[in-house]
């Protein structure tokens, strides 16, 4: 009766020594300096600067049309620039500006 008493506290002792090896196994790899937490953070930081960067691509590829066209004088291109961004108008002419422009929103 005693051994296998024995035996089962041995079997509990031993479990026991697992499942604490274990949850410190975890512990250690949710809450250590580059631990899981640390990887999700750095994770969504990421995805944000991906984000950011396809953006800073996409406004780059426009500028650089916008710069060609300006470069091969195309006249249409030109006098909207002229009047969309320094407000120039041909003689004669009086601008009238639209409450609500989508181009002032932007």
């Amino acid at each position: 009766m005693v051994s296998s008493l024995q035996k089962s506290n041995k079997k509990n002792l031993i479990l026991l020594a697992i499942i604490g090896a274990v949850v410190l196994a975890l512990s250690f790899i949710v809450f250590n300096k580059n631990g899981l937490i640390k990887y999700l953070s750095l994770k969504s930081e990421l995805q944000e600067m991906q984000t950011e960067l396809d953006s800073l691509r996409y406004n780059n590829e426009r500028l650089k049309k916008e710069i060609d066209s300006l470069e091969r004088k195309i006249p249409a291109k030109i006098e909207t620039t002229a009047r969309e961004e320094y407000g120039m108008k041909r003689p004669n002419e009086t601008p009238v500006r639209v409450e609500g422009d989508s181009n002032e929103a932007e």
